[in-house]
């Protein structure tokens, strides 16, 4: 995360934040904090999982709940 809106570093996936010249050691919002927890979480569902719930299930289930689950929200 301390490469995070930094110059030599990478963009927020939770915001907008334009790349400053000088920035402070941590430049961060909290949407910023949340996509990279969830994209380095080492849950990962397997086939029994979509055996068990079909993809018009898992439609009614909110983003923290697929999450958790390791399941990325963008099915």
């Amino acid at each position: 995360m301390f490469d995070m809106n930094k110059p030599e570093g990478f963009d927020c996936p939770g915001c907008a934040w334009p790349d400053p010249k000088h920035s402070a050691s941590f430049d961060i919002c909290e949407n910023g904090a949340k996509a990279i927890a969830w994209e380095v979480t080492d849950k990962q569902v397997n086939a029994s999982f979509f055996a068990e719930n079909t993809v018009q299930s898992l439609l009614t289930w909110g983003d923290p709940s697929l999450r958790l689950r390791g399941v990325s929200p963008s099915l």
